[in-house]
């Protein structure tokens, strides 16, 4: 992953990209085992929309993020939380201890990695029994405005066809990552709603997409503009997207 992908676009990215919801929490604690003495380190953190929960629930969370910007938003967001440890690196060269983490979560970012250096890695800072969960959001395209979205960053991103996340999972099963082992897999939908604001907001926050001085090409804008009046309903529009959850210990 080029590391500047995601430069300007950081608090777009933190205040309109999808939660995670609660059903998630439940699944990782009653289902998965997650608990208050595990060590965690959350890989790709970003700006610590994931890890912000991490740290509600375990006593140490490790959030490892390569990009500057990024780690220095969830610093300025969870820096005083004393469970929070912000870490300057990335999946393929964590710079954590080996044998010391419990958990490996890795939340809308395993697609940046390259996943056989990132999955020796992983071996090496786990303790034996260790688990990765890999999460992430893959957007629907089922309904009128959905499709017209597609068609809209489609057709403005840069190497959207390079870097999309429905392209990326047709052309790599997750499952491969935990072979041998069998990954356990969770999927819940999930509704996102945004007025005009938000929407332009999600697109700024598309690394495949060109801003200028933080804000969209003009072109891209004025299509967005058209899109939003053309499918909005009570001044929102509404995204589908379909969260998976893959889970197991990492074979060898």
């Amino acid at each position: 992953m080029n590391d500047d992908r995601f430069l300007g676009r950081t608090r777009d990215y933190s205040d309109y990209r999808p939660e995670y919801p609660k059903e998630l929490f439940h699944y990782l604690v009653d289902e998965l085992g997650l608990k208050a003495s595990d060590a965690v380190a959350d890989i790709g953190s970003g700006t610590g929309k994931f890890t912000r929960h991490l740290v509600e629930i375990v006593n140490v969370v490790y959030g490892v993020e390569p990009n500057d910007e990024m780690r220095m938003e969830a610093e300025k967001r969870l820096g005083t939380h004393s469970h929070f440890k912000s870490v300057a690196g990335k999946a393929e060269a964590t710079g954590l201890p080996p044998r010391s983490i419990d958990v490996v979560t890795v939340a809308q970012a395993f697609h940046w990695f390259d996943s056989d250096t990132a999955k020796t890695e992983f071996q090496r800072i786990l303790k034996p029994k260790g688990t990765v969960i890999l999460i992430w959001y893959d957007r629907t395209v089922s309904t009128p405005f959905e499709k017209a979205y597609e068609v809209l960053v489609t057709n403005f991103g840069m190497d959207y066809g390079k870097v999309n996340l429905h392209g990326y999972l047709r052309s790599r099963s997750p499952e491969s990552f935990f072979a041998p082992t069998l990954a356990r897999t969770f999927e819940l939908a999930v509704t996102h709603w945004l007025d005009l604001h938000g929407m332009l907001g999600r697109l700024r926050s598309s690394s495949f997409l060109r801003t200028d001085h933080g804000g969209l090409d003009q072109k891209l804008e004025t299509a967005a503009n058209s899109l939003f009046r053309r499918y909005a309903k009570k001044g929102v529009v509404q995204y589908g997207y379909n969260l998976f959850v893959y889970s197991g210990e990492l074979g060898d």
